[in-house]
């Protein structure tokens, strides 16, 4: 389960473990961005460009197509990466943070508010269940979101309040907070042998 506090400020808050390696993510990742984007143009989320993430086996570094976007991934040089991009939870955390700033904005543009910038920082931890009261699960650990949001402009309290609401809507949000169904398979890369007998 995934809670998402947006009341804690997380610039003092225990970030992520960046040691933990899953790849996973950035598939996750980058079909959040690409809702995202969907969102921006007009709060749409149909269909989405495939994500392609390729790297050697021979380390974390991995190279992430999303359309015609090109991203790279990586574990930190202490987890035994070489640091050319983000872990699998940076992309995770930016995939949430971004369409929360890309929801609140779209609302107060389309109400005309004046709102003149939106800053997010996300934050990722673990915590007891036990301390997490709205949680469902009551024992071990539970992965918790920490969204700090920054509204700048001359807004009035309700209207701030009102975007601190809509915050919560955003696909990305939605998406992790609902339940997930992933689906994995092999794809064989192996030439068939009429392309093994090709000269």
């Amino acid at each position: 389960m995934v809670v998402v506090n947006r009341d804690v400020d997380v610039k003092t808050a225990p970030f992520y473990n960046r040691g933990a390696t899953a790849f996973a993510c950035i598939f996750a990742a980058g079909a959040a961005l690409s809702a995202a984007r969907a969102l921006e143009a007009g709060m749409s989320t149909g269909l989405v460009p495939q994500v392609v993430v390729r790297g050697p086996a021979s380390g974390f570094a991995q190279t992430v197509e999303v359309g015609d976007h090109h991203l790279t991934a990586d574990e930190p040089l202490e987890a035994g990466g070489t640091d050319t991009g983000p872990t699998p939870y940076d992309l995770l955390a930016a995939a949430l943070g971004s369409c929360t700033s890309m929801t609140i904005s779209y609302y107060a543009r389309r109400n005309r508010w004046p709102l003149e910038s939106v800053t997010v920082r996300v934050g990722h931890s673990r915590i007891h269940a036990a301390d997490c009261k709205q949680c469902d699960t009551k024992e071990g650990r539970v992965e918790r979101l920490e969204l700090a949001i920054e509204l700048t402009g001359p807004l009035g309290a309700e209207q701030r309040q009102e975007l601190l609401r809509i915050a919560g809507r955003c696909p990305v949000h939605n998406t992790l907070k609902s339940e997930i169904d992933i689906q994995t398979s092999l794809v064989d890369s192996r030439p068939t042998p009429s392309q093994g007998s090709r000269t």
